[in-house]
C-alpha cells in the first residue's frame, strides 16, 4: 500500500538562506535595534516639538501679542475653526457648547446650520473638552494649576497698550500648544517606518534628517496650526504605521487589534479633514497593488479594509450623516476593494501576470464610475467643484468658484523650483535613488517569484517587500496628485523622505558586493573577509558619511529659518474690529471677502453671510452673491444680492479693489464667462470707494470700509 502524498500545506520547502530568526545572536540583535529606535524616536520627538514652537514664536512673536491680535493671525478657515473652539470653551458647559454648534446661526445668516454636520470639528470638540477638563476639574483638584505669565505690552503711539498672557491656563495657548504637541509626533513616527522600511537605523536617521532640512516642504503647521491638515496629518501617519505594521507582521497575530487601531485613527482623521478622503484613496490603490502582487495574503488585505471600513461608518455617523462622506472617493474605493478581495478569491485570472499589474488600475476606474453614478443617483453636487479644478487643469475650462481655486499659488502646478531648491538639500536625490532601489528589489523579488518560480522566499522577505511596495506606491500615487496641485506636497514630500531612506537598505550594498571587480578591490582592502563581512563595515562607513553630508547641506537651511524673527501687526483690520464692536448691533449681519468674514466672526461674534469653507454647493452660491461688489455688476444688482442674503453691512478692502493679479484672476474676470454682457462695464469695488452711493459709507481706514446696505 503506497502512502499517501502530504496536503499542500504540508510539504516542506527549501530553507531559506538566510538567518536563522531563532538564534540568540540574531534576536539579541534585533531586541538591541528596538531599543536604539525607541530611544532616537523619543530624542526625535523633543526635537521636533521645540522646532515648530521656536519658529512659530520667531514667526509672529505670539507671546506678546494682544487677544485680538492672536485671533487675528488665524487667517480664513483657521478664524472659522478656532472660533468654534471659542464657542466650546466660552460656554456655560460643554453640552451648551455643542448645542450653539448644532444650532449655528451666525455663520450662515440668517441661516441656521448644523455645524457639526456641515464642518470637520472633531479637533475644536477634542480641544475645547480637554481644555474644559484642564481648566475646570483638574486644576481645582490639585488645587490651582494657573501657569499663566501676564504683563502689559506697549505697542506704540497708534495703538493703545493691551495686556498680555501666556501659558496653559490661556484657551488660545492651550489651543496652538495641543496642535504643537500633536504634530512633534510626526518626524518620530516617519523615523519608525523608515527604519523599518529600509532595514537599517540609518534609513530611519536619513528620514528625519529629510524632513527636518526639508520642513517647509512637508508641513504648515508652524505658520497656519488651526489648519484641518494640522490635526490630520499626525493621525494619518499613525494610521500609516498602523497599516506598515499590519502588513509585517505575521499573518493572524493581533488582527482584532491592528483593525481597531486603523478604524480609530482613519474615524479620527476623516473627522478632522475633508481632504483626508483623497489620501486613503491613494492609500487603497497602493494596497491594491500589494495584495494584486500577491505580497499579502487575503486576511491580512481585509484587516486593513475592514478597519478602513469601520473607520469610514464610524466617521459618518458621528459626523451625522454629512453628504460630502456620503458620496466620496472613499466609500467608493472601499467597494472596489471588497470587490478585488472577492475576484482575487474566487477567481482563476487572479494567478496571471496581466492582473496582478492591471488590478489597482481596474480598482481605480471602478471607484471612479461608482462615484459619479452614486453623485448622479443623489444629486449631492458639494464636491463639484474639485473636478472642477481638476478639469480646468487640462482644458480651457474655467468658472467663477474654480477661478478662486487655480489663481491661488497652492492649487497650480507643482513648479519646477521644487527641485532645484530641494537638491541642494539632497532630498530630491536621495528620494530618487531611494526609488530606484526600492523599484529594483519589487521588480526582481516579484520576477524571480513569478517568472523563474523561484521558491526560497521566506515570508519575513515577502512582508519587507509589501512593505516596500505600499510606500513606493504611496509615493507615486500623491506625487502624481503634488504635480497637479502644489498643496499636495504635503502628502508626497514626507513619503518621499520615508522612500529616501532605501539608500540605507542592505540589499543593493550586497548586490554590488557581488561584482566581481568590487570583490577584489574589497579583498585588497580587507582581506581575510568575505561575503557581506566584507559590506558591512564599508557600508556603515558609507552610511555615516552620507549622515554628515546631508547633515552639512541641510544645517544652513534649517539655521536661516530659525534666525528669521517677525511680529505679527495688523492695526487697520484691529480698527475696523474695534469699530464693529463699538458701533453695530450684536445681530447685524456682515458681508464681504471670506478671509475677513471669518475674522469678524471670531474677534466680534456677529453674524456673517458667507465663509471660506467651500465644500457646500449653497455656501459656494452665497459667496457668488456677495463677490459680486468686486465684480462689474450693476449696484442695483448687488443690493439685491446682499437684501436677499439679509446683509446689514458689507466690508470692502483694498486689496480686494485694486490689487494687480495675473490675467484672468481678478475677481471681475471670473465672472465673465458666466456673464459676457458685462465685459464692457466698470469694475464697482473702486467706484463705490470713492462713492458709496446708494450704499452709506460708516466706517474707513486705509485698507477697509463699510458700507451699510
Amino acid at each position: 500500500m503506497k502512502p499517501k502524498p502530504p496536503r499542500h500545506d504540508q510539504v516542506s520547502k527549501p530553507r531559506p538562506h538566510n538567518v536563522d530568526t531563532k538564534s540568540p545572536v540574531h534576536s539579541s540583535y534585533f531586541n538591541f535595534r528596538t531599543v536604539c529606535t525607541a530611544i532616537i524616536a523619543v530624542f526625535l520627538f523633543f526635537v521636533n516639538r521645540k522646532l515648530l514652537y521656536t519658529l512659530f514664536e520667531n514667526d509672529k512673536h505670539f507671546s506678546h501679542l494682544s487677544g485680538m491680535e492672536r485671533e487675528m493671525c488665524f487667517r480664513t478657515e483657521m478664524a472659522l475653526y478656532y472660533s468654534y473652539y471659542k464657542h466650546i470653551v466660552e460656554a456655560d458647559t460643554l453640552w451648551e457648547g455643542l448645542g450653539k454648534l448644532q444650532n449655528d446661526n451666525l455663520t450662515e445668516y440668517p441661516t441656521t446650520i448644523n455645524a457639526l454636520q456641515r464642518f470637520n470639528l472633531f479637533p475644536e470638540i477634542v480641544a475645547g473638552a480637554t481644555f474644559r477638563l484642564y481648566s475646570g476639574l483638574l486644576c481645582p483638584a490639585v488645587g490651582g494649576c494657573d501657569d499663566r505669565v501676564c504683563y502689559t505690552v506697549n505697542r506704540g503711539p497708534t495703538l493703545p497698550p493691551a495686556r498680555s498672557c501666556e501659558g496653559m491656563g490661556e484657551p488660545i495657548y492651550f489651543y496652538v500648544n495641543m496642535i504643537f504637541e500633536l504634530n512633534a509626533l510626526v518626524l518620530p513616527l516617519i523615523f519608525i517606518m523608515a527604519t523599518s522600511v529600509s532595514d537599517s537605523i540609518f534609513g530611519g536617521v536619513i528620514a528625519a534628517l529629510c524632513i527636518l532640512f526639508n520642513f517647509g516642504e512637508c508641513s504648515r503647521v508652524m505658520w497656519t496650526p488651526p489648519l484641518r491638515e494640522s490635526w490630520a496629518f499626525p493621525i494619518i501617519c499613525l494610521q500609516l504605521l498602523a497599516i506598515h505594521n499590519t502588513i509585517t507582521s505575521e499573518q493572524g497575530s493581533g488582527s482584532r487589534l491592528r483593525m481597531g487601531a486603523i478604524a480609530v485613527t482613519t474615524a479620527a482623521s476623516l473627522a478632522s479633514w475633508q481632504f483626508c478622503h483623497f489620501n486613503f484613496t491613494v492609500l487603497l490603490v497602493a494596497l491594491s497593488g500589494v495584495f494584486s502582487l500577491g505580497l499579502v495574503p487575503g486576511r491580512t488585505f481585509s484587516v486593513v479594509i475592514g478597519g478602513m471600513t469601520a473607520g469610514y461608518l464610524l466617521c459618518f455617523f458621528s459626523m451625522l450623516q454629512n453628504r460630502m462622506n456620503f458620496t466620496s472617493f472613499l466609500l467608493t474605493t472601499l467597494v472596489s476593494s471588497w470587490m478585488q478581495l472577492y475576484v482575487q478569491k474566487k477567481s482563476r485570472l487572479a494567478d496571471s501576470f496581466v492582473y496582478k499589474i492591471l488590478a489597482p488600475v481596474g480598482l481605480i476606474v471602478n471607484s471612479v464610475v461608482l462615484k459619479f453614478m452614486l453623485g448622479i443617483a443623489l444629486n449631492i453636487t458639494d464636491d463639484a467643484h474639485v473636478f472642477n479644478i481638476l478639469r480646468s487643469k487640462f482644458t480651457a475650462f474655467r468658472d467663477f468658484h474654480t477661478n478662486l481655486y487655480v489663481c491661488a499659488k497652492e492649487f497650480d502646478f507643482l513648479g519646477w523650483e521644487y527641485v532645484t531648491k530641494n537638491v541642494e538639500t539632497l532630498f530630491i536625490p536621495l528620494g530618487a535613488l531611494g526609488f530606484l532601489i526600492s523599484s529594483l528589489n519589487i521588480l526582481v523579488f516579484v520576477a524571480k517569484r513569478d517568472l523563474v518560480k523561484s521558491t526560497g522566499e521566506s515570508p519575513d522577505e515577502t512582508r519587507a517587500v509589501a512593505a516596500m511596495t505600499l510606500h513606493t506606491g504611496l509615493a507615486v500615487g500623491h506625487g502624481m496628485l503634488a504635480l497637479l496641485i502644489m498643496r499636495l506636497k504635503l502628502f508626497f514630500s514626507p513619503q518621499l523622505c520615508i522612500i529616501a531612506a532605501m539608500v540605507a537598505h542592505p540589499s543593493w550594498f550586497k548586490a554590488v558586493s557581488e561584482i566581481e571587480l568590487v570583490r577584489r578591490v574589497w579583498s585588497k582592502i580587507l582581506p581575510n573577509t568575505e561575503g557581506m563581512r566584507q559590506v558591512l563595515p564599508v557600508r556603515k562607513i558609507l552610511l555615516m558619511v552620507l549622515v554628515a553630508l546631508v547633515s552639512h547641506r541641510g544645517q544652513p537651511v534649517l539655521q536661516n529659518a530659525l534666525n528669521r524673527m517677525g511680529e505679527y501687526s495688523n492695526p487697520e483690520l484691529e480698527q475696523l474690529f474695534l469699530w464693529i464692536n463699538q458701533n453695530t448691533h450684536p445681530n447685524d449681519s456682515f458681508a464681504g471677502a471670506m478671509p475677513t468674514m471669518a475674522n469678524v466672526r471670531l474677534s466680534t461674534g456677529r453674524p456673517i453671510v458667507n465663509h471660506p469653507h467651500y465644500e457646500d454647493s449653497g455656501a459656494r452660491e452665497r459667496t457668488w452673491r456677495v463677490y459680486t461688489i468686486f465684480g462689474k455688476f450693476p449696484v442695483e444688482e448687488v443690493v439685491r444680492n446682499l437684501k436677499a442674503l439679509q446683509a446689514t453691512y458689507v466690508i470692502i478692502e483694498e486689496g480686494w479693489c485694486w490689487a494687480r493679479r495675473p490675467k484672468g484672476c481678478s475677481i471681475y474676470e471670473a465672472y465673465e464667462d458666466e456673464r459676457p454682457d458685462l465685459a464692457d462695464n466698470q469694475p464697482l469695488c473702486p467706484l463705490l470707494a470713492h462713492n458709496p452711493a446708494p450704499f452709506e459709507r460708516l466706517f474707513k481706514n486705509r485698507v477697509y470700509q463699510v458700507l451699510k446696505v
